[in-house]
């Protein structure tokens, strides 16, 4: 079976997306906007690991989102945050994040299905809306894609 480059298969991808319904969990989420003083310009996608009390984290450059289907960007995935960051607008006035910090949306994400290697979630508000899944790539730690799925039919 032919593997991308983040050494999943194609057809377990396409198994991922193409699921017509689906049963959801939903946790919270938040998007920030981080300018920071070495990293420049980012977004900071944190989602809250479902049973636990930390935010999985990952670095958006230049608060790149995938607008369309298929769309892919680079994800940095980053340390676990506290749940407090659910909340943090300001500045960090030290160490590697220094700069300022602006939410852009928070709310409640649909967890479609969630694994070691890859995230499928539904996020819905005012500026960022949409199905998305975050796969990381093969043997590399903290390198994932974005990518924007077609809209799925969910149970609650």
């Amino acid at each position: 079976m032919k593997k991308n480059k983040s050494g999943i298969t194609k057809s377990f991808i396409k198994k991922l997306i193409d699921t017509e319904s689906i049963r959801v969990i939903r946790t919270p989420y938040v998007i920030q906007e981080h300018l920071a003083k070495r990293a420049g310009k980012h977004c900071d996608l944190r989602i809250q690991r479902i049973n636990g009390n930390v935010l999985e984290s990952w670095a958006l450059p230049r608060c790149r989102i995938p607008e369309k289907m298929g769309e892919k960007v680079l994800a940095i995935r980053t340390k676990p945050h506290s749940r407090l960051w659910l909340y943090f607008e300001g500045e960090i006035g030290e160490g590697y994040g220094k700069g300022t910090v602006k939410i852009l949306q928070k709310g409640l994400a649909n967890i479609l299905n969630w694994g070691p290697h890859y995230l499928h979630f539904n996020i819905g508000g005012p500026k960022i809306s949409g199905t998305f899944l975050l796969i990381r790539f093969k043997n590399e730690k903290d390198n994932w894609l974005l990518i924007r799925t077609k809209d799925k039919k969910m149970r609650l």
